[in-house]
């Protein structure tokens, strides 16, 4: 069911960060996801960061935004995960979601000189579209041909409205006498 993606963001040559996120739970009664998000840097071959600072590093997920402080330290031609953060993400009305996510990190750069400011990354994450159950109508009309009476080949109008949510169809259902429904 996961869901996931990689966000990247090539800030100088051999240098990425690198937001990878997971869609690792939903909830179709709370019309929510729940979405991890782990932000990386990524150096090739020859090429390091160095710092014995702490930075400041920034995920925002759907507009809520969560801050952590990290060691971006990094040897040559590795991955090192900076910081992960989880997010609950309301879906729309219909279940289907996009949510926008971001990260900025300060940085050092040692590239035969030092380099220092912030680097970011963002992009879209596609969430699962959740199937909803739609609501009940909220008003519900009969016309028969004769008033309370139907006779055989009598028109039947029924009328609803107010119903939300993603609806595919209906069952209708009707009663002759002690019959039963059918």
């Amino acid at each position: 069911m996961a869901t996931s993606g990689t966000i990247k963001n090539t800030f100088r040559t051999g240098y990425t960060l690198q937001l990878r996120w997971t869609e690792t739970t939903t909830s179709v009664s709370a019309n929510t996801s729940t979405v991890k998000v782990e932000a990386q840097l990524v150096t090739s071959s020859g090429h390091t960061i160095s710092s014995s600072i702490a930075k400041s590093i920034k995920i925002t997920c759907d507009g809520t935004t969560k801050s952590a402080t990290c060691y971006v330290g990094i040897s040559s031609g590795q991955t090192k995960t900076l910081t992960t953060q989880t997010f609950t993400v309301k879906h729309n009305a219909n279940g289907a979601k996009t949510a926008a996510i971001s990260c900025t990190l300060g940085i050092e750069v040692t590239l035969g000189g030092t380099w220092y400011g912030s680097v970011s990354a963002s992009g879209n994450a596609v969430l699962t579209t959740l199937a909803l159950t739609p609501s009940a109508p909220t008003s519900f009309t009969i016309t028969a041909g004769h008033g309370n009476y139907v006779g055989l080949g009598d028109t039947i109008t029924l009328k609803w409205s107010g119903a939300s949510g993603t609806i595919t169809g209906y069952d209708l259902q009707f009663a002759a006498g002690s019959s039963g429904w059918n």
